[in-house]
């Protein structure tokens, strides 16, 4: 054990003058062996056991033998931030105040003292004593007569205890100082992505639909084209602002699911629409292949966006000329049940070592060849965290030069079967 500073402080309270002096006498032994120990060591060299028991911190005692008197020791002593560990209370002290008032008078200013309990005779039996202080493990009675050496090891016992109780309290106010300095840095995080997600979006909203308005209203095709890639650029940067928010926003542990349902055909039909300008133009085909048995889900749709979202459209920049195969099917597990999306391109591929990292924030894969493939890193690692608030997973398989296939597995809570659930929860 770490010891103190400065010595514990005991109290004996009792108006039988012997049962003080005996008790000093101990801890003052206790001490003139050491300086023996030490002094005989000095002289002779004697590297022997020492004869002394002293205990890893010092101890000093005082004395009140009225129970007021000691009251108001204890009393000074916590105002003056040196406090009693352990108080000795003898129950019968005539004349003066009623002990039990004592003990209740010494609780209301130190909740943390020990307190050995000790009587020959008492006016209250224990019983009484317990049901008015209350059940509690700062409390020790002990009966008269009894062993000074007994009291000894019990008042070193308690010292030990109270010690121990009050690191371990001051341990437990560092812990809750550290946990309100987190609360209040993710609350401040919280605050700023508030203020930056607006202070971004505001002005590329404004810079889209002013590039929207100039669309329709342009004539020649060659600026229309022009427009049409920043108007590009400019929704790209907003996507790229939205999932740098999103993913710091995931790293809240606090964070909540908004829950809905969602008709898993529609929503991927409602992803693939942005990309009909792509299709239109014949070089990727894309096909789907559903199972008819999918049920709807009950589930955070958001998280669940950004990240089918995020491989479609890695499945579509890396993608030149060839296919995207988008199939589902329930899958039942050991126990588990869950919805499978598959998403296959035919695209340039990835190395092994490409994907081996392909899911750490900010890692970019070099493709050479195309420099419009060029990323931030963020997307698939943001993927792999929005389905992880949904306890789901991503895996891939890929090969470079032969195209990637990306799985995507959402559990559900329901046995599979062919009739249509009320209602699925993820």
């Amino acid at each position: 054990m770490e010891q103190t500073k400065d010595p514990l402080k005991v109290i004996i309270i009792d108006d039988t003058e012997d049962i003080h002096s005996n008790i000093k006498i101990l801890f003052q032994n206790q001490v003139t062996h050491s300086v023996l120990d030490e002094l005989s060591e000095e002289i002779f060299g004697n590297t022997k056991k020492k004869t002394s028991n002293k205990s890893n911190f010092d101890i000093t005692l005082d004395s009140a033998f009225q129970g007021k008197d000691g009251y108001e020791m204890i009393k000074d002593a916590y105002e003056n931030g040196s406090p009693y560990s352990v108080a000795v209370v003898d129950m019968r002290m005539p004349p003066g105040w009623d002990r039990l008032m004592t003990i209740e008078k010494i609780r209301e200013v130190d909740q943390d003292i020990e307190i050995i309990i000790s009587s020959a005779y008492s006016d209250y039996s224990w019983q009484d004593i317990a049901d008015r202080l209350g059940v509690s493990n700062k409390y020790l009675f002990l009966s008269k007569p009894f062993e000074v050496a007994e009291m000894k090891q019990m008042i070193i016992a308690l010292g030990q205890k109270w010690l121990l109780d009050r690191n371990n309290k001051k341990h437990i106010e560092e812990l809750e100082d550290a946990r309100r300095a987190i609360e209040s840095a993710i609350q401040a995080k919280e605050d700023f992505l508030g203020v930056m997600s607006h202070e971004l979006r505001t002005p590329l909203n404004i810079i889209i639909m002013t590039i929207e308005d100039f669309l329709e209203a342009e004539s020649d095709p060659d600026n229309a084209r022009i427009l049409r890639n920043s108007e590009d650029s400019a929704k790209y940067l907003a996507r790229l602002i939205d999932n740098i928010m999103y993913f710091i926003h995931l790293d809240s542990h606090n964070f909540q699911h908004d829950n809905s349902d969602v008709n898993v055909e529609d929503f991927l039909n409602e992803i693939l629409e942005s990309y009909e300008d792509q299709v239109s133009q014949g070089n990727i085909k894309v096909s789907k292949s559903l199972d008819p048995d999918l049920p709807d889900l009950y589930i955070d749709k958001k998280p669940l966006q950004v990240a089918i979202l995020q491989v479609i459209e890695n499945a579509f920049k890396f993608t030149d000329k060839g296919n995207i195969n988008i199939s589902t099917k329930l899958v039942q597990g050991n126990g588990s049940n869950c919805i499978s999306l598959v998403i296959e391109d035919s695209g340039i591929g990835m190395t092994k070592q490409e994907l081996d990292q392909a899911f750490e924030l900010f890692y970019q894969g070099e493709p050479s060849n195309h420099h419009s493939r060029a990323g931030t890193g963020v997307g698939l690692s943001l993927c792999r965290k929005a389905l992880s608030s949904l306890k789901g997973t991503i895996t891939c398989v890929s090969e470079e030069g032969k195209g990637s296939k990306f799985t995507i597995n959402i559990p559900i809570d329901m046995p599979i079967s062919k009739k249509a659930p009320e209602k699925l929860i993820s």
